[in-house]
């Protein structure tokens, strides 16, 4: 579950496909009213969860609406702006609830991309029709299909894991739609590297390593970012090319982030003083942090889980 605003009107994104409380689902609208105290119900069923939050909220004077989903697209439920001074829309965690809330709001493609009907087009497309003959999908909505299918199906001990990638991935496509210049490069980018993240692996408790050593990624903040949702996590590794990958040094590792406040440490800055000893006295052997794959899992890795213990979210 997690909340984004769109022109100023909270959306509230809820997997209802699985497990959610009602009273935190409560929560989460209560704490996104500040206004008009509406709330609109986009594109969702109407089952007896539903109609429990729906009454309980009627019951302590908000004005609720339910757009109850049908066969058809999420965007043809509303028309556009309808919403606009909602206070909060409840949305499911997907594409086209997405689409509908952004008509909602009044926020679709600018003319010189279409406009409302491309945007529609685009909203039907991914609904899985066909639309009119010879169709295609923008870039960006295209983008946005493709990073959700990068994102895994994780366990629920990684639903806040999960609910930052689709915050992140939803809030690049919005800028996508509002002209925000750097969100398409982000957008383009996320399978690479918030998707990428979604394969980290946990080799000691609380430290999780991602492989990004086949990737041109530049900026590894991404990957280290949403890492920092991994149950536990005390220290990120993200193994990346190194300057000497293709010599005997082997592979570089990344980056590190240590402990509550989440330092980042790289070759420039090492060692690091909030570094446990014997993983410092380890990597001051490695110029450039350069270590092959046998060093990493034969020295590295062990020493990690003598001192974090083994791994407990495998």
């Amino acid at each position: 579950m997690s909340i984004m605003f769109i022109r100023n009107t909270a959306v509230v994104i809820i997997d209802f496909a699985k497990s959610v409380e009602e009273k935190e689902v409560l929560t989460f609208i209560r704490a996104s009213c500040v206004e008009s105290r509406k709330v609109q119900f986009l594109g969702l069923q109407s089952t007896p969860f539903l109609k429990g939050i729906i009454d309980t909220l009627a019951r302590e004077g908000y004005e609720t609406a339910l757009r109850e989903a049908t066969r058809q697209p999420c965007v043809e439920l509303v028309s556009l702006g309808e919403f606009a001074h909602a206070d909060v829309i409840v949305i499911n965690r997907d594409a086209q609830s997405l689409f509908g809330a952004l008509k909602a709001v009044g926020a679709v493609y600018q003319q010189q991309e279409g406009g409302l009907a491309a945007f529609e087009v685009d909203a039907l497309l991914l609904h899985g029709g066909s639309g009119e003959e010879g169709a295609r999908m923008s870039r960006s909505a295209h983008l946005l299909a493709e990073g959700l299918a990068s994102v895994p199906s994780l366990p629920p001990s990684l639903a806040d894991f999960t609910d930052f990638l689709i915050n992140q991935l939803f809030h690049y496509f919005i800028g996508c739609v509002e002209q925000h210049p750097a969100a398409f490069v982000e957008l383009e980018q996320f399978p690479r590297a918030e998707g990428l993240a979604a394969g980290a692996k946990e080799v000691a408790s609380g430290v999780w390593v991602v492989d990004a050593r086949t990737t041109d990624i530049a900026n590894f903040s991404r990957l280290v970012t949403p890492m920092k949702f991994m149950p536990g996590c005390k220290i990120t590794l993200v193994r990346q090319k190194g300057a000497s990958a293709d010599k005997e040094g082997g592979p570089k590792l990344g980056l590190i982030h240590f402990d509550a406040d989440m330092k980042v440490v790289d070759s420039q800055t090492f060692p690091a003083t909030d570094l446990p000893q014997e993983i410092t006295t380890i990597l001051a052997q490695f110029p450039n942090l350069d270590m092959s794959d046998a060093l990493f899992d034969g020295l590295l890795v062990p020493a990690f889980q003598r001192i974090f213990g083994p791994p407990t979210h495998v």
